[in-house]
C-alpha cells in the first residue's frame, strides 16, 4: 500500500495553536503531513515564508510524520508534485466552510487531489490569526492563541521595528 500524504496549505503568518492542532490531527489520519507555507497575495506578510516555516517547525517540536515546506506557486500544483492524496483544511465556522468549499472547487478544477475538511477543536474555534495579532498589538496575553515560537518571533519583529 502506498504512503498516504496530505498537505495542509496556508499562509500561517504566524501559525496559531488552532493550526497546530489541525496539523497534529491530520497526522493521526494520514501517513505523512506536509504543511505547505504559501504566500497570500491579498495579505501583507509579517514574516517571510522561511521564517514562517521555522516558526512552525519550532512549534511542532519534532512531531512525527509532519514536515514543513514553502511554496510560491499554486496549491494544486504543489499538492500534485508532493504526491498528496488530499488537501486538508481546518474549518471553524460555516463561513470558513463556504469559503474553503469554493477554494476546493478551484483546486479540483486545477487537478488537485480532494480537499478534506477537519472541524476545529472547540477550544480553538475562536482563534484566528487576525484576532490574535490584534490582541497582541494591544498588549494582551496571547499564549492561548499563539505557540511560544510565534510570540517570540513577534516580539523580535516588534523590537526590530522600534529601533
Amino acid at each position: 500500500m502506498s504512503e498516504r500524504i496530505a498537505v495542509c496549505p496556508g499562509s500561517f503568518d504566524p501559525v496559531t495553536l488552532g493550526h497546530l492542532d489541525i496539523f497534529r490531527r491530520t497526522a493521526d489520519i494520514f501517513d505523512r503531513v506536509i504543511v505547505l507555507v504559501m504566500q497570500n497575495a491579498q495579505k501583507r506578510a509579517l514574516f517571510t515564508p522561511e521564517q514562517r516555516r521555522d516558526i512552525i517547525l519550532a512549534s511542532l517540536n519534532g512531531a512525527p510524520g509532519i514536515s514543513v515546506v514553502c511554496s510560491s506557486g499554486i496549491c494544486a500544483d504543489a499538492a500534485r508534485e508532493l504526491g498528496a492524496c488530499a488537501i486538508v483544511k481546518g474549518v471553524r465556522s460555516s463561513a470558513d466552510f463556504d469559503y474553503e468549499t469554493d477554494i476546493a472547487a478551484v483546486n479540483r478544477g486545477l487537478g488537485a487531489p480532494e480537499t478534506v475538511f477537519i472541524p476545529s477543536n472547540p477550544i480553538y474555534r475562536h482563534v484566528s490569526t487576525s484576532t490574535a495579532l490584534h490582541l497582541y498589538r494591544l498588549g494582551t496575553d496571547v499564549t492561548s492563541y499563539f505557540p511560544s515560537a510565534a510570540i517570540d518571533a513577534l516580539n523580535r519583529l516588534e523590537s526590530a521595528s522600534s529601533r
